[in-house]
């Protein structure tokens, strides 16, 4: 997908990306999205970066199901929560997202947000670490891989950075396994030819 996009069809998968995806024999495609309607970005002139609660709601609900099942063979067997990362291209959508899936109110999001995880960061947020710690934007997370990738674009009416082709690039290159992208793909990332390729 990204090497069409991206680059002439040029780079090529090595033996150990090919083995990767779901089961052979499972209907269902190592891409999904989510079209999300209804949803409102707001600006938070505190932060200076944008958030959409509505939805962090998704992604939080998407999240969660991830965890419920083997879905049969469509998603790594043993699945964990240091597989699976968040990405968002807004810093106060980054925020809101740790929130809803750490659980976490914000003074302790602004309180542990500064930290680079570490062992330290470990044990000040226990269980939700790894979370914390895979909920970032993509310009963070360059360079880095997950067997599952949720990319949440925050727009609502209009497309910004979502349509960025540098941000759909390391966003939906970051999967080894499966990508869901989580946004309004029916009105605002409608009109953009890299993300209807991506649906399609």
């Amino acid at each position: 997908l990204v090497s069409d996009l991206f680059y002439n069809g040029k780079l090529k998968d090595g033996r150990c990306v090919e083995t990767r995806g779901p089961e052979p024999g499972v209907p269902l495609k190592p891409v999904l999205v989510v079209n999300v309607t209804g949803t409102e970005m707001k600006y938070s002139q505190m932060h200076h970066s944008y958030e959409n609660k509505s939805e962090a709601a998704v992604v939080k609900i998407i999240y969660d199901f991830l965890f419920s099942g083997d879905f049969d063979g469509a998603l790594p067997e043993s699945l964990g929560k240091s597989d699976v990362c968040i990405l968002t291209p807004y810093n106060r959508h980054k925020d809101r997202l740790r929130m809803f899936i750490c659980g976490m109110n914000e003074k302790d999001v602004d309180i542990y947000g500064g930290y680079v995880y570490s062992r330290c960061t470990s044990k000040l947020l226990g269980a939700q670490a790894e979370q914390f710690a895979n909920i970032d934007t993509v310009d963070k997370f360059q360079g880095s891989e997950r067997k599952v990738v949720m990319i949440s674009t925050c727009v609502d009416q209009q497309p910004l950075r979502a349509a960025d082709p540098n941000f759909i690039n390391v966003a939906c290159s970051r999967a080894q396994h499966l990508l869901i992208a989580v946004g309004n793909f029916s009105s605002a990332l409608a009109g953009d030819s890299n993300w209807s390729s991506v649906k399609n």
